[in-house]
This record gives C-alpha cells, sequence and structure tokens, in this order.
C-alpha cells in the first residue's frame, strides 16, 4: 500500500518522507513522498518565532535525498563502532570509561562504564547548551564532559546525549581516528554505503540533495530561554547568563547543517549522539548486515553473539538494549518484541524485527513544516507506528 493510505498519515507526514520496507531479503517498498525542501529562508528576525518562506517551487523528495539521522546516528554510527569493537576484544561493555578517557573519573563518575553510557544509566546530565560555552572544538566538548558531575543516582534510565557523546569520544581513543573517520572507513564505504556520513556538505553534496530540517534553532532557544519559557524542556536555570550573551543561534532554514545544536554549534558537526546523514537505500545495508547476523556480502563487523547481547534487554520496563530501543511504539503492533531500533527528533525511525526477517526505515523531515502552536514539532510515533501495523498486516496478507 501506499503510506499514503495507511490510517493516521495526516498531511504533514503525506508530504514529506522516504520509507523502505524489506522482509526476507527482499526489499516490498522503497518509496519517497513529498518534499524534500519546503520552506526556506535566511535572517530570521525572531529567534524563538521564526518565520519562514514557502518555496513557489518545492524540492521534491527523491530515494536519494539525505536525511539528518538525529538520534539514529546513536545506533548506526556510534553503537556499530561499539560493536565492532567489541567483537574484535578492543573494548569490553562492563569497562570503565575512564579506562578510555583519562580524567574522566571526577565528579561522581569513577564507576561508570560503557554499558551504563549504552542504557542511559549513568546519571549524568540529559542536556545542556554546551553551544553557550564552546565554538564548534571538539577537544573543548571532551572537557565539558569530563567536568560533568552525577545528577541521577538511581540507577534507572534518564536518556542522555552526553552519554553518546563521551562514547564518541571512547571510539576515538581506542582507534586513534576521529569518530566520522572511522565509521566512514571502517565500517560504510566497506559495505557500499556511500551516501552515508557527517557533514554532508563538506563531501560535496549539494544543498538540493539534502532535506531540510528546521528553521535555525527556536526549540532549543526555548528550552534554554527561562524567563519566557520556564517550564519548556529541562531546567537550564544555571546557564541563564550566558544565555543572555550568546550571539551564535542559527536564522536560517538548516540544510546539510545537522540540526542538533550541541553537535551542530559546539561539536563542528560530528558527535555520537547525533550528525549523520543518509537515505533509506543505504540504511537498509546496515539493517540487512544485522539480520544476517553481522554479515554482508563478504564484509563483516561483528557476528550473531554480539548482535544478540546489544539488543537484549537491560533495563526491564524502559526497553533499552545497548544502543538500540526496544519493541517501542512506532515499531507498530505487529512486531515481535524481539524489535529493536531508534527514532530521531528530526522524524527518523529505524526498526528491525529478527523473528519476522523484517526492517521498516521511515525518515521525514517533520521539523521543515516549523513549530506548532505548542513551540514544538509534530509527532511521528503515532503515524510510524500505525504504518508499520498496516505495513505488517499488508505483508501476512
Amino acid at each position: 500500500r501506499d503510506a499514503q493510505e495507511s490510517r493516521g498519515l495526516g498531511d504533514v507526514y503525506k508530504r514529506q518522507a522516504q520509507v523502505l520496507v524489506a522482509k526476507d531479503g527482499d526489499i516490498l517498498v522503497k518509496k519517497a513522498y513529498g518534499d524534500a525542501q519546503l520552506y526556506n529562508g535566511e535572517d530570521f528576525e525572531s529567534i524563538d518565532k521564526p518565520e519562514a518562506t514557502r518555496l513557489d517551487n518545492p524540492i521534491k523528495a527523491t530515494n536519494n535525498t539525505l536525511y539528518d539521522l538525529a538520534s539514529v546516528t546513536k545506533i548506526v554510527a556510534t553503537t556499530q563502532a561499539i560493536m565492532k569493537l567489541d567483537y574484535e576484544g578492543k573494548l569490553d561493555v562492563n569497562d570503565k570509561v575512564s579506562k578510555y578517557i583519562d580524567g574522566y573519573e571526577v565528579n561522581g563518575k569513577e564507576d561508570i562504564t560503557i554499558a551504563d553510557l549504552l542504557t542511559h544509566t549513568s546519571g549524568i546530565p540529559q542536556w545542556e547548551p554546551t553551544f553557550f560555552y564552546i565554538d564548534n572544538n571538539r577537544d573543548e566538548l571532551l572537557d565539558y564532559n569530563k567536568n560533568l558531575g552525577i545528577m541521577f543516582d538511581d540507577g534507572e534510565v534518564h536518556y542522555s546525549d552526553f552519554g553518546f557523546m563521551t562514547l564518541g569520544y571512547v571510539v576515538e581513543s581506542i582507534t586513534g581516528q576521529s569518530l566520522d573517520e572511522y565509521v566512514e572507513n571502517n565500517i560504510y564505504k566497506p559495505l557500499g554505503m556511500n551516501h552515508t556520513f557527517y557533514k554532508p556538505l563538506d563531501k560535496g553534496v549539494n544543498k538540493e540533495e539534502i532535506a531540510a530540517t528546521s528553521w535555525g534553532n527556536p526549540f532549543e532557544y526555548r528550552m534554554v530561554d527561562e524567563e519566557d519559557y520556564p517550564d519548556f524542556g529541562y531546567d537550564t536555570t544555571e546557564h541563564s547568563e550566558k544565555f543572555n550573551q550568546f550571539d551564535r543561534w542559527r536564522n536560517h532554514v538548516l540544510i546539510g547543517e545537522v540540526n542538533d545544536g550541541n553537535t551542530g554549534m559546539a561539536s563542528d558537526g560530528i558527535a555520537g549522539h547525533a550528525g549523520i546523514y543518509s537515505n533509506t537505500s543505504d540504511l537498509a545495508i546496515l539493517c540487512q548486515l544485522m539480520l544476517n547476523g553481522g554479515t554482508y556480502d563478504d564484509v563483516t563487523l561483528y557476528d550473531q553473539s554480539t548482535i544478540d547481547k546489544f539488543t537484549t534487554n537491560h533495563t526491564g520496563e524502559s526497553n533499552r538494549g545497548y544502543g538500540f530501543e526496544l519493541d517501542m511504539k512506532y515499531m507498530g503492533e505487529e512486531a515481535s518484541d524481539k524489535t529493536y531500533g531508534h527514532n530521531g527528533f528530526t522524524g527518523t525511525h529505524i526498526s528491525i524485527d529478527p523473528e519476522n526477517n523484517t526492517f521498516i526505515i521511515f525518515l521525514t523531515n517533520k521539523q521543515n513544516l516549523g513549530l506548532d502552536e505548542e513551540g514544538s514539532y509534530k509527532g511521528t510515533f503515532d503515524a510510524v507506528g500505525e504504518f508499520a501495523t498496516e505495513t505488517y498486516k499488508y505483508i501476512e496478507n
């Protein structure tokens, strides 16, 4: 069925999406819908309430359009690297982070392990505006991560971008390569994933080939404006002075510039938690590799036991493997309870179902439609979950 016919896919998601469905090694659906770039504009007068211009001739999405994967980066870059290094015996998930990052053990973090970061159970802060303090300097960002303290001591899941930032630095420490170089040269290129990378504009990709995302960073602006939006996002009161001094807000539609502010304004576009661009064709290779037990064609990244370890539930009701989300709403009602994947803030989703030998990749650029009346973005979980449910029913019939 066309994605447009699935119940629950409102006008927002009919307008812009890239979808791929595969089962038993065969691609059943591979389509692009709507507009890769619907709005554009530069030099917004307002950062928190930007007004972009709707294009007279929107740029249509194709199957080759690249999408900002946001937090899907966590499983297609950082977790893949950790899995490969674990398989090769170059790390153990129970190793302390301080074994690889000298100085990380301060402020109560001496016992934090790689597994703690992978499962978001380390207790470190979830999010802070690092871009207030760092202007695209990854060494300084590493120091910022080292100096973080413990915010939660309950051992429960508190989803933290800082955990995956740190894991990116662990990869760099072990391999002696920057994170972007390592995943590109040791994972993507060997697999033939030639359209998956950080910083696509630096790779010679034209803006017309990239799905536009947000109109600047209005969401993050509201997260740190404690005076006008005191209940929006995390408590960032301690950063209020820096907020009043900050003058590097991006005030144009982001195309090829990673949406995530900590990645795009503090980490030079390269981070363990966000920054990868890709499309469904490339991501399908990685999904199939996992269903194959870690091998695709003649390339092996790891083995089935590594996959089993990383996709096993390690947090109970919070449904977290090592890096992977498990059995989530967006994976559909018909997916097996062994299904794993991840979602991204830009409107991106991957789910891999080993019991049904199926995977679904659903990429949207929902942010290019702007903020809703509540200052947030339209959710994709319900729509993608319903699409997945209808897809399973169609496959079964």
